[in-house]
């Protein structure tokens, strides 16, 4: 018999993204504060703060997309066939999957 995944290690996972989703709207208002501050910088300053800026969206994106799915989709579909495709958080040989 397998075990159920019962989800009680994501409340780490869920408090760090709770500081890192503070942490992003300091970055949004640094990323502001710095496209209005500092209009002469060389262009290719400016391209790499906007791709550090879009890099940090895109990792808040991709994380806030995980948890959504874990803990919102999988909990309410908490049956056997919906826990067992849930092998990036299980040990499985395709830890890919979701």
């Amino acid at each position: 018999m397998s075990e159920v995944y019962n989800g009680s290690s994501w409340g780490p996972g869920l408090n760090g993204m709770a500081v890192g989703l503070a942490l992003y709207g300091v970055s949004v208002i640094q990323y502001r504060f710095y496209i209005v501050a500092f209009p002469k910088d060389k262009h290719i300053v400016k391209i790499a703060v906007f791709l550090v800026f879009f890099l940090d969206t895109v990792n808040t994106l991709a994380f806030l997309c995980l948890y959504y799915r874990v803990l919102i989709v999988y909990r309410w579909s908490a049956t056997y066939p919906s826990t067992s495709r849930m092998t990036c958080l299980t040990a499985s040989s395709n830890p890919l999957t979701l």
